[in-house]
């Protein structure tokens, strides 16, 4: 029967009773030993080609990535301290997972988070080295609120009503904040 078997995302060529791997005899014509050396020569190649087609799996290269991103994360600390309400609250999360806050007003809490929430956190610090180290506030005699916020070894001052902070520190700053509350109003 003329045409191809396709396996695994791999195409064959039709063999008789349509199985899907072709043998020696189905494909090829083998009658001398020098014909039987090409045609070993020949099935070893298809072999291989059906072993990387196999290897082409797409959830391999989402488990890598995974792994990577999960592997990249490190240690958060976040610390909101001062302003009219003299607020004193902080952060912080292990690369496992690990997450304790502190609150005046609210005490202490701690809690683990999940794989998702960690891979998200991880992605929000992906351009974190682009960021500049302070964010002040534009009044001279202001006295705002400031908030820390240190990743691995850079560390991010930021006031309460600083002008021109990139959204990448915005999206940081209100995960953070949102992950603080949440956790110590348990």
């Amino acid at each position: 029967m003329p045409g191809n078997v396709n396996t695994a995302s791999c195409t064959y060529p039709a063999t008789a009773g349509n199985s899907p791997v072709p043998t020696i005899s189905s494909v090829f014509r083998v009658n001398s030993p020098v014909m039987r050396g090409h045609a070993i020569i020949i099935l070893a190649a298809v072999v291989a080609l059906n072993l990387s087609c196999a290897s082409d799996d797409p959830r391999k290269e989402v488990e890598q990535t995974r792994f990577d991103t999960l592997k990249k994360l490190q240690a958060i600390s976040y610390h909101r301290l001062g302003g009219q309400a003299k607020v004193d609250e902080s952060l912080f999360i292990l690369p496992n997972g690990n997450i304790k806050a502190n609150s005046k007003m609210y005490g202490a809490a701690q809690g683990t988070l999940n794989e998702m929430q960690q891979l998200q956190l991880a992605s929000l610090f992906e351009t974190w080295d682009d960021v500049k180290s302070e964010y002040p506030s534009p009044k001279p005699s202001g006295k705002p609120a400031l908030e820390e916020i240190q990743y691995g070894q850079k560390k991010v001052i930021v006031a309460d009503d600083a002008e021109n902070i990139p959204e990448e520190l915005a999206r940081v700053r209100v995960r953070l904040s949102g992950m603080h509350r949440d956790l110590v109003k348990q």
